[in-house]
């Protein structure tokens, strides 16, 4: 074995990668965080650590001359150690950072890696059988297929919710059911309450409060819809409490700062029995104080309960 040390090229193209990754992950801006923007980013991962490991493997190949196994464990060292790195660096920031993060991390590097094993030559293993080539081929193939479901449905069901837009969910579909996030309180999918006359749907949601919470409630993640082509956001509620309760209804776009002032809040009575709340979407989007909410770019929907 001989080895010989790296070119200046080679450890600037590795710094030089690292810098360009952690710049995309920390300045790019997030997508939006509808199902599908959620899974997509999660997924994105895994082919970007998949092309950072490859081209660690094309550095440390021209600079070593170490075995070929030896090359591979490097690259993928290396690739881990950079997205330990970066999800270390995005733990300050308003960032998405997370132990499942780095898990995709790691697979996207022993994916592409493995796959890319799998064609070189003169490799041991692959002598005296091709059912181990074909193995660690087209593993990481189904392992790749099986993370990208989760945004493959989500993909689907946007394109159906927005078929059925202006009709932001009525809950009779998986892919309308898909929306709501309970926020650790208990919901339902039922047939609507029998003295909900107006209510023709087969199913509602159907929602119980946590009132261990002070402002108890579920959000309602959007795919993009241009509500900027309509008048007004209608929500039927029927409520089977004995007494009137408040509503607090949120309503924030993609470029929502996270400031209870930049985005659209209001309160509503709900009595017993049948509730049409109408809201104005001129009003939504004069909500926020310093600018108009993006009615084309309206990303969720927050409704929270507090008792009168």
């Amino acid at each position: 074995m001989t080895t010989q040390r790296p070119s200046r090229p080679s450890i600037g193209f590795v710094a030089l990668l690292f810098v360009a990754m952690a710049s995309f992950l920390v300045f790019v801006p997030i997508l939006g965080n509808s199902p599908f923007e959620l899974h997509l980013q999660n997924f994105g991962h895994i082919p970007l650590f998949g092309c950072i490991s490859l081209g660690f493997l094309s550095v440390f190949r021209k600079a070593w001359s170490f075995d070929i196994r030896v090359q591979y464990l490097l690259a993928f060292s290396a690739a881990a150690l950079a997205g330990l790195a970066v999800e270390i660096i995005q733990v300050p920031l308003p960032r998405d950072a997370g132990f499942d993060d780095l898990l995709r991390n790691f697979a996207g590097a022993a994916c592409f890696l493995g796959f890319r094993f799998s064609f070189e030559k003169g490799v041991d293993l692959f002598e005296n059988t091709k059912f181990a080539r074909r193995v660690i081929r087209w593993t990481p193939v189904f392992v790749v297929l099986v993370l990208a479901l989760p945004t493959l449905r989500s993909g689907f069901f946007s394109l159906i919710l927005l078929e059925k837009f202006p009709v932001i969910t009525d809950f009779e579909s998986a892919a309308s059911r898909s929306l709501p996030d309970p926020n650790q309180n208990l919901i339902r999918f039922e047939p609507p309450p029998r003295h909900w006359l107006s209510n023709k749907s087969e199913h509602v949601l159907s929602v119980s409060f946590d009132r261990r919470n002070e402002y108890p409630g579920f959000e309602i993640s959007l795919p993009i819809g241009k509500w900027s082509e309509h008048q007004r956001l209608c929500v039927e509620i029927y409520s089977s409490l004995d007494s009137a309760v408040s509503i607090i209804i949120k309503v924030a776009d993609a470029h929502h700062s996270g400031d209870y002032r930049d985005r659209y809040t209001s309160s509503f009575r709900v009595k017993p029995g049948a509730n049409s709340i109408v809201i104005p979407l001129e009003e939504i989007a004069n909500a926020p104080v310093s600018r108009k909410l993006d009615l084309s770019l309206v990303r969720w929907i927050e409704i929270f309960s507090k008792t009168i």
